[in-house]
């Protein structure tokens, strides 16, 4: 499948929250054609009213997929610019989408507290192997042996992107009031607004 990657870093505000450059807007619709259905993830951005017209134009039906996008907790950060952005382009978009795609019935539950008007959606659960549910003890001996964790010591695990809204410094200050003997917390993730080493800091 071709994937073409197409470099914002130079627009403007405007171009990358509502509008891409006309010729850049062009040249994309001009390398999709006509397919038969379009997935556009995330919201805030200028490809959803680009989306919104080709699929418009072309009279084909595309999927939202907004990424939690729409929790409230989301709108706490750059609360004005996102609802101007809801009322100039969102609205339209979402409503006019062949469906809005969640991951869990919470998620989609947070989006309609958020919007305040009803969108077809549906929930897809992202696919996760199944593993056995509690893992051999030689499985966890060779995990830790390979992760350099002492094989004795019972491990609490925090695994997610280290942000704010995932409260990973919460997180460690619970564990370390707490000071529990014989047990160590393992982070496992990737920088947010919080960094690992502010993480290791603490």
């Amino acid at each position: 499948m071709p994937v073409w990657e197409v470099d914002t870093t130079r627009w403007s505000p405007w171009a990358r929250y509502f509008w891409p450059p006309r010729h850049e807007a062009a040249r994309l619709a001009d390398l999709v054609g006509r397919p038969p259905l379009i997935f556009s993830h995330s919201l805030f951005r200028s490809h959803a009213a680009w989306v919104r017209e080709v699929a418009t134009s072309r009279r084909v039906p595309y999927v939202v997929i907004p990424h939690g996008s729409l929790d409230p907790w989301a709108f706490q950060r750059r609360r004005a610019s996102k609802y101007l952005w809801m009322r100039g382009i969102g609205r339209a978009y979402l409503q006019e989408a062949a469906i809005v795609m969640f991951s869990s019935d919470a998620e989609r539950r947070k989006a309609e507290q958020t919007l305040g008007f009803a969108v077809r959606s549906v929930v897809v659960p992202w696919p996760v192997g199944i593993r056995p549910l509690r893992p051999s003890r030689e499985d966890q001996r060779d995990a830790r042996i390979q992760l350099g964790l002492p094989v004795d010591t019972r491990v609490l695990l925090y695994f997610g992107r280290y942000h704010s809204m995932k409260q990973p410094v919460e997180t460690v200050r619970a564990f370390l009031d707490a000071a529990p003997s014989g047990v160590m917390l393992v982070m496992a993730g990737m920088d947010g607004d919080v960094s690992a080493d502010l993480l290791r800091a603490e």
